[in-house]
């Protein structure tokens, strides 16, 4: 029988193949420790590395919306590019997370959500926050 982990691996993989993503690579069936990544995929012409996490919906718990570890999901990728170089010098590549709750007697029901570009940062505006004009703004109306 798989363990939890496994079946919530495979469920992702399962959902990225539905949308039209081709998987490269499921670096959780080789190594028996914990990985930053679970799966490597394409989407397009970008790499996607991806996180996936589930929890049991039997014990009442919410979506496993941990976030990824930055540092080590750019030296996981950082190693898989050196490994792929030949096939993927030019590629685009971008960190995804998956968090599923999984429900059913069999456990093969879940919901999902995919953070597309997990790791992004958003830019805060160098704009002033009001509408009022600046300093030079002023000086060159006056002139």
């Amino acid at each position: 029988m798989e363990n939890f982990n496994t079946k919530v691996n495979k469920a992702a993989a399962m959902f990225l193949n539905r949308r039209g993503y081709d998987i490269l690579d499921e670096p959780w069936k080789r190594d028996g420790g914990m990985l930053p990544i679970d799966i490597v995929a394409k989407d397009g012409d970008s790499v996607v590395f991806v996180r996936a996490r589930g929890r049991n919906a039997e014990f009442g718990e919410g979506f496993d919306d941990a976030g990824l570890d930055r540092d080590k999901a750019e030296a996981f990728a950082v190693n898989w590019f050196r490994d792929n170089i030949d096939e993927f010098a030019d590629a685009q590549f971008r960190f995804d997370a998956i968090s599923m709750i999984v429900m059913g007697a069999d456990a093969n029901k879940a919901l999902i959500r995919h953070h597309i570009n997990a790791l992004s940062e958003s830019c805060a505006s160098d704009l002033p926050k009001t509408s009022e004009p600046s300093e030079e703004a002023r000086a060159a109306q006056a002139a």
